[in-house]
């Protein structure tokens, strides 16, 4: 039987890879940290009240099973945070570690061939991190907007979204899907020990040359879904601060003629503009062209500067790193800030042009509609696989139609 130790904490050095794979808010929530010894033994430093399957899934995750031992609640949780601390300052204050993009292939093949005990091998960085972190890079590299991970009862199937088509990129071994799937939760900082609800999260990579040139940080969405085979995997892709190498509309590929008229429909001072299509079809490339022409050019509200603001889930661009005079907001559901609530809040900063990043309910539609009939220019998109399909999924919504035949601009 376990008794609380006074000396748990005493001496303790925090285990490297598990200060390495697990997030401080796991840590911090679940009141646990790994320590090594003046012997070299580690210990699972633990509360009274942490949780028996958060402790399990770790061990499971790190491939070790270090001997429980408790300690004094507030004094582990002190050590957690300073644990924590000094390791932003070491990664702060040392280099950034990097996979150069050049060997991307090598490293998954390698690791795609390699035993089951090479896989869970916990010596230097872990095999899985390797496997996660070359799977990424290839994507971005690729052009992909999304990466899949797949459980089957024979493989993982892992696929990249490119140009809105479903690419098989790699069948893996259906041995490594678990190990796969924590290994991505804790980069987006979710619970491990839970693998039968939903979740999602988020995290970021630095790409760029193995010299520290062009290098750039990109954001990653994450989306866990529990399945009869395991846990899927989705993880969107998110250049936050690509607002310097946008398309322009000229670039993105639309006819002469069609360019014109939406650029008609674009210079009017109210109305909304919706643009539709599948996943990866060049949506939001096109509105964030349109905005950066706008903010350029003034458009036509008497050839001065517009107020333009954004509503989006996530900010898949950050506008301003071009130097463009853009307010762009984020939904959080957590804290209440939804499309429609984030869109009445900014009809009170008196906007020229809104962009709303999705029109997905009913609410949403009915205020984005009675903005752009009270003098907002408004430009959303709908998720429709065509251009025809907007009208009546805007019934569906709701939407009354001489409203929307008063209102809808271009689609």
């Amino acid at each position: 039987m376990e008794t609380e130790t006074n000396h748990a904490t005493q001496n303790a050095r925090p285990d490297e890879e598990f200060m390495r794979r697990v997030p401080h808010d796991f840590a911090r929530e679940h009141l646990v940290l790994w320590v090594s010894g003046e012997d070299g033994k580690v210990v699972a430093l633990h509360a009274n009240d942490s949780s028996p399957a958060a402790m399990h899934n770790l061990s499971v995750l790190l491939q070790r099973w270090p001997e429980p031992e408790c300690a004094e609640h507030s004094e582990l949780a002190a050590l957690i945070d300073e644990a924590y601390a000094k390791a932003i300052e070491h990664h702060e204050d040392g280099a950034e570690e990097h996979i150069e993009l050049g060997e991307v292939d090598e490293v998954i093949d390698r690791l795609v061939h390699a035993s089951e005990a090479d896989l869970l091998s916990t010596s230097g960085k872990s095999p899985i991190v390797r496997l996660i972190d070359g799977l990424l890079f290839e994507g971005i590299r690729r052009g992909a907007s999304d990466i899949h991970f797949q459980p089957t009862a024979e493989h993982l199937l892992v696929r990249f979204r490119i140009d809105g088509a479903l690419i098989d990129a790699r069948s893996l071994p259906a041995r490594i899907a678990p190990p796969v799937a924590s290994r991505v939760k804790v980069m987006g900082h979710m619970d491990i020990a839970e693998t039968r609800v939903p979740q999602d999260g988020r995290a970021s990579v630095t790409i760029g040359k193995g010299d520290g040139t062009n290098r750039h940080e990109i954001d990653l969405r994450i989306s866990t879904l529990p399945t009869s085979d395991g846990e899927r995997v989705v993880i969107r892709f998110l250049d936050s601060n690509q607002g310097q190498r946008l398309a322009t509309l000229d670039a993105i590929g639309m006819p002469g003629d069609i360019l014109a008229r939406y650029r008609a429909a674009a210079s009017r001072p109210n109305g909304i503009i919706l643009l539709t299509g599948p996943t990866g079809s060049g949506k939001t490339t096109t509105l964030y062209a349109t905005l950066r022409e706008l903010a350029s050019t003034g458009g036509a509200i008497g050839g001065g500067e517009l107020n333009i603001m954004t509503i989006e889930d996530p900010i898949e661009c950050r506008l301003n790193a071009s130097g463009l005079s853009i307010s762009q907001s984020q939904v959080n559901r957590k804290k209440g800030m939804t499309f429609a609530s984030g869109l009445r809040h900014i009809l009170r900063q008196d906007p020229d042009v809104v962009m709303v990043g999705e029109i997905r309910d009913a609410e949403t539609a009915q205020i984005a509609i009675q903005s752009s009939l009270t003098g907002h220019l408004v430009f959303s998109t709908l998720h429709t696989n065509d251009s025809v399909s907007a009208p009546p999924r805007l019934i569906d919504l709701g939407i009354e139609p001489y409203l929307i035949s008063a209102s809808l601009s271009a689609v």
